[in-house]
């Protein structure tokens, strides 16, 4: 059963030390955009080699890990999200 909150926190992230792909990363999606910038990073002063992380891009790897392990043997589990922000909404077959 995957519980999923979609409110506002989801969007806090914090700082991992080095650099990584990580799963709901939308950074890839804005060079269009790089060709008005300088190319640099923004970062805090100091602040090199980090990969910020959000709650969201957390619960999304989560989620693929889990299907990924099911669709590779762990077939008895049973599948259920429950979905919630301002209302709470159950998907699955109710069993």
């Amino acid at each position: 059963m995957f519980c999923i909150d979609q409110s506002g926190s989801m969007c806090c992230s914090q700082a991992i030390q080095g650099k990584h792909q990580i799963k709901g990363d939308k950074t890839s999606d804005l060079q269009e955009f790089m060709k008005f910038s300088d190319g640099s990073d923004q970062r805090l002063q100091g602040e090199r080699n980090v990969t910020y992380v959000s709650r969201m891009q957390c619960l999304q790897a989560a989620i693929d890990q889990q299907i990924t392990d099911m669709s590779n043997g762990a077939t008895e589990r049973k599948l259920g999200i429950v979905s919630f922000n301002n209302e709470v909404t159950i998907y699955g077959d109710g069993g």
